[in-house]
């Protein structure tokens, strides 16, 4: 794909003398000619770098049999410490399971904000810079099983995330309208990243949230986290009676339940299962200083590695994904830097062959794709 630089000329003034005759009150005055030359470049177009988004960090679940409460136990805000996957980019989006109990609303503005790690453990310190995103996502009516999304787009911010990061959940419920953040398995649903405290979860109240204050709440009854102080608290130390397997049992803090997220990134990948799809978002970057065209974007298959679970199976193969479309139209202009291009209408899938596919199980090392880009 090439784009060449509009041309600038520079041009080289003729020179004229100007001499001041006596008295003033006469000009004198000697003609002159001159020449000059002026040169112009054309420049080059910058080489573009077409990247993937996807999931950084994963807690996203396909159902939800637990979700977190702020009115019931006076909570305004909630959150966790994570880690991202190695490789991951830019920050783009933060998306967030709900689960509605009530009526639905447009205007109940939800913000999610991101902070650095505190000194001690557990701690909350500054928040990044500019690192805070309102958005108001359209809330159904519901009665505990409804569940919707909320993306909070971080694509304009420049912001690459590196190390542990805290994030924190905010909204005030309207009248007659009741949302809990959906909750997840940190063992079984949390697919990319990793949990730094896990059997904590991070919690701000005007009471010591999640405490015996509220034994009906949906978190317990521990009392490890301050009053109004945005920081971990112990979820594992009892089971709610009125809400049974909320964050797992005390024997296995490991277990224990946090806040349905995804994180996506530069560089991220989803996870597949057989039968299941994923988007193939895009990233591209322009290092050029003018904005470049790009018509269309194809994605292909390159490799993909196989485990050794069962060598007598057959080896994990590209053939059993496919991409389609396998081409993103653009048909635009891609200003200097990175711009993204979210959702690109590329989709990858595992097919669910008849066959077993133990594999291409990445805990067997299988099922690691490459893609490639092209433009």
């Amino acid at each position: 794909m090439k784009r060449f630089m509009s041309k600038k000329l520079l041009v080289v003034g003729v020179a004229m003398a100007l001499v001041l005759g006596i008295g003033g009150a006469a000009f004198a005055y000697f003609t002159a000619h001159g020449s000059g030359t002026g040169s112009a470049t054309t420049g080059s177009a910058a080489n573009l770098t077409i990247s993937q988004v996807g999931p950084g960090y994963d807690s996203l679940a396909s159902t939800y049999h637990q979700d977190q409460c702020f009115e019931c136990v006076g909570l305004t805000e909630f959150g966790n410490e994570i880690n991202l996957a190695a490789g991951s980019g830019q920050l783009s989006n933060v998306v967030v399971a709900f689960r509605s109990y009530a009526g639905g609303t447009s205007s109940e503005p939800i913000t999610l904000t991101l902070y650095n790690p505190g000194v001690s453990p557990g701690s909350v310190g500054s928040a990044i810079p500019y690192a805070s995103v309102t958005t108001d996502p359209t809330i159904p009516p519901g009665d505990g099983h409804t569940v919707f999304y909320a993306t909070f787009d971080f694509s304009a911010l420049d912001l690459t995330l590196s190390g542990p990061v805290v994030y924190g959940i905010s909204f005030t419920d309207e009248a007659g309208v009741t949302i809990n953040v959906a909750l997840s398995n940190s063992v079984s649903n949390l697919t990319v990243g990793s949990d730094v405290y896990p059997g904590y979860v991070f919690v701000d109240g005007v009471t010591n949230a999640l405490s015996a204050g509220y034994p009906s709440s949906d978190a317990g009854t521990c009392a490890t986290s301050t009053a109004s102080v945005f920081m971990a608290t112990d979820i594992n130390c009892a089971t709610p009676p009125l809400n049974y397997g909320a964050y797992g049992p005390g024997s296995n803090p490991a277990n224990a339940d946090i806040p349905a997220v995804e994180f996506n990134v530069v560089g991220g990948s989803p996870v597949l299962y057989p039968g299941s799809s994923a988007p193939v978002d895009l990233a591209i970057t322009n290092p050029g200083a003018s904005s470049a065209y790009v018509g269309t974007v194809t994605a292909v298959i390159s490799s993909v590695t196989s485990g050794s679970v069962t060598p007598a199976e057959s080896a994990c193969s590209t053939g059993e994904y496919s991409l389609s479309p396998a081409t993103d139209v653009i048909n635009g202009y891609v200003a200097p830097g990175t711009t993204f291009f979210v959702p690109s209408g590329i989709t990858i899938t595992m097919i669910n062959e008849s066959y077993p596919q133990d594999n291409c199980q990445g805990s067997a090392g299988g099922g690691v794709l490459t893609l490639g880009f092209s433009s």
